[in-house]
Protein backbone atom coordinates (compact mmCIF):
# COMPACT_ATOMS: atom_id res chain seq x y z
CA UNK A 1 0.00 0.00 0.00
CA UNK A 2 1.46 3.80 -0.75
CA UNK A 3 1.63 5.71 2.24
CA UNK A 4 3.98 5.95 5.18
CA UNK A 5 1.89 4.53 8.56
CA UNK A 6 2.58 7.76 11.50
CA UNK A 7 1.53 6.84 15.21
CA UNK A 8 3.43 9.86 16.84
CA UNK A 9 2.39 13.10 17.03
CA UNK A 10 5.46 14.45 17.74
CA UNK A 11 7.11 12.99 14.48
CA UNK A 12 8.08 15.78 12.39
CA UNK A 13 7.20 14.40 9.30
CA UNK A 14 3.68 16.08 10.38
CA UNK A 15 4.89 19.43 10.70
CA UNK A 16 3.41 20.09 7.20
CA UNK A 17 -0.27 19.33 8.39
CA UNK A 18 0.42 20.94 12.26
CA UNK A 19 -2.48 23.49 13.37
CA UNK A 20 -3.74 23.91 9.47
CA UNK A 21 -5.30 27.66 8.97
CA UNK A 22 -5.49 29.16 5.60
CA UNK A 23 -3.92 32.30 6.60
CA UNK A 24 -0.49 30.47 7.80
CA UNK A 25 0.07 28.62 4.97
CA UNK A 26 -0.37 31.41 2.48
CA UNK A 27 1.83 33.27 4.35
CA UNK A 28 4.32 30.74 4.81
CA UNK A 29 5.02 29.67 1.63
CA UNK A 30 1.91 29.24 -0.49
CA UNK A 31 0.45 26.68 -0.33
CA UNK A 32 -3.73 25.59 0.60
CA UNK A 33 -5.34 22.95 2.40
CA UNK A 34 -7.52 20.26 0.49
CA UNK A 35 -9.85 18.17 2.61
CA UNK A 36 -12.66 15.47 2.70
CA UNK A 37 -12.30 12.32 0.82
CA UNK A 38 -14.10 12.97 -2.72
CA UNK A 39 -12.49 16.12 -2.59
CA UNK A 40 -8.99 15.38 -2.02
CA UNK A 41 -9.48 12.32 -4.68
CA UNK A 42 -10.37 15.39 -7.27
CA UNK A 43 -7.29 17.14 -6.15
CA UNK A 44 -5.15 14.20 -6.87
CA UNK A 45 -6.26 12.95 -9.48
CA UNK A 46 -6.25 17.17 -10.90
CA UNK A 47 -2.18 16.52 -9.76
CA UNK A 48 -1.69 13.31 -12.16
CA UNK A 49 -2.91 15.55 -15.18
CA UNK A 50 -0.43 17.97 -14.26
CA UNK A 51 -2.54 20.99 -13.97
CA UNK A 52 -1.79 21.54 -9.83
CA UNK A 53 0.90 20.34 -7.40
CA UNK A 54 0.89 18.75 -4.17
CA UNK A 55 3.54 18.94 -0.42
CA UNK A 56 1.95 15.77 0.98
CA UNK A 57 -1.14 13.71 1.66
CA UNK A 58 -2.14 12.57 5.15
CA UNK A 59 -4.85 10.18 5.21
CA UNK A 60 -6.31 7.54 8.23
CA UNK A 61 -6.71 4.04 7.20
CA UNK A 62 -9.72 3.93 5.40
CA UNK A 63 -9.43 6.41 3.12
CA UNK A 64 -5.65 5.36 2.30
CA UNK A 65 -6.86 2.05 1.60
CA UNK A 66 -9.64 3.62 -1.02
CA UNK A 67 -7.93 5.97 -2.67
CA UNK A 68 -4.76 3.72 -3.74
CA UNK A 69 -5.45 3.35 -7.03
CA UNK A 70 -4.84 7.60 -7.45
CA UNK A 71 -1.72 7.32 -4.93
CA UNK A 72 0.07 4.74 -6.63
CA UNK A 73 -0.06 7.06 -9.82
CA UNK A 74 1.30 10.43 -7.91
CA UNK A 75 4.96 11.36 -8.22
CA UNK A 76 6.54 8.90 -6.03
CA UNK A 77 8.75 11.62 -4.30
CA UNK A 78 5.14 13.16 -2.79
CA UNK A 79 5.21 12.11 0.59
CA UNK A 80 1.85 9.94 1.66
CA UNK A 81 1.17 9.10 5.18
CA UNK A 82 -1.29 7.29 7.26
CA UNK A 83 -2.42 7.76 10.86
CA UNK A 84 -5.77 6.78 13.23
CA UNK A 85 -8.00 10.00 12.35
CA UNK A 86 -8.16 10.48 16.30
CA UNK A 87 -4.87 11.29 15.72
CA UNK A 88 -5.25 13.22 12.29
CA UNK A 89 -7.62 15.71 14.28
CA UNK A 90 -5.03 16.78 17.21
CA UNK A 91 -2.66 17.27 14.40
CA UNK A 92 -4.84 19.31 12.03
CA UNK A 93 -6.81 21.38 14.93
CA UNK A 94 -10.08 20.61 13.64
CA UNK A 95 -12.12 17.44 12.30
CA UNK A 96 -13.50 18.99 9.24
CA UNK A 97 -11.56 16.84 7.08
CA UNK A 98 -13.24 13.34 7.80
CA UNK A 99 -9.77 11.65 7.63
CA UNK A 100 -8.53 12.98 4.34
CA UNK A 101 -6.41 16.28 4.07
CA UNK A 102 -3.59 17.14 1.34
CA UNK A 103 -1.47 20.81 0.97
CA UNK A 104 -1.01 21.89 -2.20
CA UNK A 105 0.97 24.34 -4.00
CA UNK A 106 -0.45 27.51 -5.54
CA UNK A 107 -0.04 27.23 -9.10
CA UNK A 108 2.84 29.00 -11.03
CA UNK A 109 1.31 29.42 -14.31
CA UNK A 110 -0.97 32.72 -14.10
CA UNK A 111 -4.76 32.62 -13.60
CA UNK A 112 -5.63 35.10 -15.89
CA UNK A 113 -7.80 35.96 -19.00
CA UNK A 114 -5.41 34.78 -21.67
CA UNK A 115 -5.19 31.38 -19.88
CA UNK A 116 -8.69 31.17 -19.37
CA UNK A 117 -9.52 31.89 -23.06
CA UNK A 118 -7.15 29.47 -24.11
CA UNK A 119 -8.99 26.58 -22.43
CA UNK A 120 -12.65 27.53 -23.97
CA UNK A 121 -13.71 26.29 -27.28
CA UNK A 122 -13.08 28.67 -30.15
CA UNK A 123 -16.18 27.95 -31.58
CA UNK A 124 -19.75 26.28 -30.84
CA UNK A 125 -22.45 27.40 -27.71
CA UNK A 126 -20.00 28.97 -24.86
CA UNK A 127 -21.02 29.51 -21.25
CA UNK A 128 -19.43 31.63 -18.96
CA UNK A 129 -19.68 32.94 -15.23
CA UNK A 130 -18.57 35.64 -14.24
CA UNK A 131 -18.41 37.13 -10.60
CA UNK A 132 -18.61 41.22 -9.82
CA UNK A 133 -17.16 41.24 -6.32
CA UNK A 134 -18.61 37.96 -4.75
CA UNK A 135 -16.66 38.16 -1.35
CA UNK A 136 -18.03 35.26 0.37
CA UNK A 137 -15.72 32.25 0.06
CA UNK A 138 -19.23 29.83 0.54
CA UNK A 139 -20.89 31.55 -2.21
CA UNK A 140 -17.86 31.63 -4.51
CA UNK A 141 -17.19 27.76 -3.52
CA UNK A 142 -20.86 27.02 -4.55
CA UNK A 143 -21.18 29.14 -8.37
CA UNK A 144 -18.03 26.94 -8.82
CA UNK A 145 -19.65 24.06 -8.28
CA UNK A 146 -23.08 24.97 -9.90
CA UNK A 147 -20.52 25.86 -13.19
CA UNK A 148 -19.59 22.02 -13.16
CA UNK A 149 -22.85 20.86 -12.60
CA UNK A 150 -24.78 22.67 -15.18
CA UNK A 151 -22.08 22.97 -17.84
CA UNK A 152 -20.41 26.46 -17.96
CA UNK A 153 -17.00 26.47 -19.37
CA UNK A 154 -15.19 28.71 -17.14
CA UNK A 155 -15.48 31.22 -14.78
CA UNK A 156 -13.83 34.62 -14.48
CA UNK A 157 -13.69 35.86 -11.03
CA UNK A 158 -13.35 40.13 -10.50
CA UNK A 159 -12.15 42.31 -8.34
CA UNK A 160 -12.74 41.55 -4.85
CA UNK A 161 -14.62 38.06 -5.37
CA UNK A 162 -12.58 35.69 -2.86
CA UNK A 163 -9.98 33.36 -3.75
CA UNK A 164 -11.36 29.83 -4.78
CA UNK A 165 -7.98 28.27 -3.67
CA UNK A 166 -9.29 29.79 -0.11
CA UNK A 167 -9.97 25.92 2.11
CA UNK A 168 -13.64 26.31 2.14
CA UNK A 169 -14.23 27.54 -1.10
CA UNK A 170 -12.62 24.13 -2.17
CA UNK A 171 -14.88 22.09 0.36
CA UNK A 172 -18.03 23.93 -0.63
CA UNK A 173 -17.33 23.23 -4.07
CA UNK A 174 -16.92 19.99 -3.31
CA UNK A 175 -12.91 20.22 -5.50
CA UNK A 176 -14.63 21.36 -8.67
CA UNK A 177 -12.00 24.22 -8.41
CA UNK A 178 -9.83 21.54 -9.21
CA UNK A 179 -11.95 20.87 -12.44
CA UNK A 180 -13.68 23.71 -13.96
CA UNK A 181 -11.18 26.36 -15.85
CA UNK A 182 -10.97 29.82 -13.67
CA UNK A 183 -9.10 33.13 -13.87
CA UNK A 184 -8.99 36.11 -11.79
CA UNK A 185 -8.62 39.93 -12.90
CA UNK A 186 -8.91 42.91 -11.44
CA UNK A 187 -10.82 45.13 -13.64
CA UNK A 188 -14.27 42.77 -14.64
CA UNK A 189 -15.39 45.17 -16.96
CA UNK A 190 -12.15 45.67 -19.13
CA UNK A 191 -11.98 41.70 -18.93
CA UNK A 192 -15.79 41.15 -20.03
CA UNK A 193 -15.09 43.41 -23.30
CA UNK A 194 -11.82 41.41 -24.24
CA UNK A 195 -13.45 38.09 -23.75
CA UNK A 196 -16.27 39.77 -25.89
CA UNK A 197 -13.89 40.47 -28.70
CA UNK A 198 -11.71 37.16 -28.45
CA UNK A 199 -14.38 34.57 -28.06
CA UNK A 200 -17.30 36.53 -29.97
CA UNK A 201 -19.61 36.33 -26.21
CA UNK A 202 -22.70 38.53 -25.48
CA UNK A 203 -22.94 39.64 -21.96
CA UNK A 204 -25.81 39.22 -19.75
CA UNK A 205 -25.67 40.65 -16.29
CA UNK A 206 -28.24 38.79 -13.75
CA UNK A 207 -30.26 42.19 -12.07
CA UNK A 208 -33.45 42.04 -10.63
CA UNK A 209 -34.82 45.39 -12.20
CA UNK A 210 -37.44 46.60 -13.88
CA UNK A 211 -36.52 46.84 -17.25
CA UNK A 212 -34.88 43.26 -17.41
CA UNK A 213 -35.96 40.29 -19.49
CA UNK A 214 -37.45 37.37 -17.46
CA UNK A 215 -34.86 34.69 -17.43
CA UNK A 216 -37.54 31.71 -18.69
CA UNK A 217 -38.19 33.75 -22.00
CA UNK A 218 -35.14 35.07 -23.44
CA UNK A 219 -34.12 34.07 -26.35
CA UNK A 220 -30.58 32.88 -25.78
CA UNK A 221 -27.65 33.82 -27.90
CA UNK A 222 -24.83 30.85 -29.02
CA UNK A 223 -22.35 32.15 -26.91
CA UNK A 224 -22.34 33.80 -23.35
CA UNK A 225 -21.24 35.27 -20.05
CA UNK A 226 -23.68 35.42 -17.61
CA UNK A 227 -22.50 38.14 -14.98
CA UNK A 228 -23.49 37.72 -11.34
CA UNK A 229 -22.80 40.50 -8.21
CA UNK A 230 -22.63 40.81 -4.77
CA UNK A 231 -25.75 40.57 -2.60
CA UNK A 232 -24.69 43.60 -0.88
CA UNK A 233 -24.23 45.42 -3.92
CA UNK A 234 -24.80 43.93 -7.12
CA UNK A 235 -22.94 43.99 -10.24
CA UNK A 236 -21.45 47.62 -11.45
CA UNK A 237 -23.49 50.11 -12.97
CA UNK A 238 -20.93 50.12 -15.48
CA UNK A 239 -21.26 46.65 -16.09
CA UNK A 240 -24.68 46.80 -16.37
CA UNK A 241 -24.73 49.80 -18.88
CA UNK A 242 -22.56 47.81 -21.04
CA UNK A 243 -24.05 44.67 -21.10
CA UNK A 244 -25.68 43.09 -24.08
CA UNK A 245 -28.75 42.59 -22.35
CA UNK A 246 -30.07 42.36 -18.55
CA UNK A 247 -31.78 39.23 -17.21
CA UNK A 248 -34.36 38.56 -13.86
CA UNK A 249 -35.33 35.63 -12.58
CA UNK A 250 -39.16 36.28 -12.15
CA UNK A 251 -40.39 35.42 -9.13
CA UNK A 252 -44.44 34.80 -8.02
CA UNK A 253 -47.33 36.73 -8.76
CA UNK A 254 -48.82 38.76 -7.68
CA UNK A 255 -45.60 40.61 -5.42
CA UNK A 256 -46.22 43.11 -2.94
CA UNK A 257 -45.27 46.58 -4.29
CA UNK A 258 -42.64 46.66 -1.13
CA UNK A 259 -41.35 43.47 -2.50
CA UNK A 260 -40.63 44.06 -6.41
CA UNK A 261 -37.26 45.24 -7.66
CA UNK A 262 -36.61 48.24 -6.13
CA UNK A 263 -39.23 48.37 -3.10
CA UNK A 264 -38.14 48.70 0.42
CA UNK A 265 -38.08 45.08 1.22
CA UNK A 266 -37.59 43.91 -2.30
CA UNK A 267 -36.80 39.69 -2.58
CA UNK A 268 -33.69 38.50 -3.35
CA UNK A 269 -31.83 35.08 -3.92
CA UNK A 270 -28.27 34.10 -2.64
CA UNK A 271 -26.11 34.64 -5.46
CA UNK A 272 -25.18 31.12 -5.87
CA UNK A 273 -28.72 29.55 -5.53
CA UNK A 274 -29.34 32.86 -8.57
CA UNK A 275 -26.10 31.34 -10.56
CA UNK A 276 -27.73 28.34 -10.83
CA UNK A 277 -31.05 29.15 -11.92
CA UNK A 278 -29.64 30.99 -14.64
CA UNK A 279 -27.20 28.09 -15.64
CA UNK A 280 -29.99 25.75 -15.26
CA UNK A 281 -32.14 28.29 -17.38
CA UNK A 282 -29.63 28.37 -20.18
CA UNK A 283 -29.37 24.51 -20.41
CA UNK A 284 -32.80 24.38 -21.10
CA UNK A 285 -32.86 26.62 -23.58
CA UNK A 286 -32.17 25.61 -27.02
CA UNK A 287 -29.11 28.53 -28.42
CA UNK A 288 -29.38 30.43 -31.70
CA UNK A 289 -26.54 30.42 -33.94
Amino acid sequence: MRGEPVDNLADPRLELFRDLRDRDLRALHGAYIVESPRVVRRFLQATIQGEYEVEGVLLDEQHAAELQPVLEQLDPDVPVYIAPLDMMIEISGYRFHAGALAIGRRPTFDRDLDGLVARLPSDGPLTLLATDGVSNMDNVGAIIRDSAALGADGVLLGGGSSDPLLRKAIRVSMGRVFNVPWAICEDLQRSLEEIRAVCGVEILALENLPEAHAINEYEWPERVVIVTGSEGHGIQPKIVRNSDAILRIPGPEPVDVDERPGGSDQRSLNVGVAAAIALYARHCAQPLG
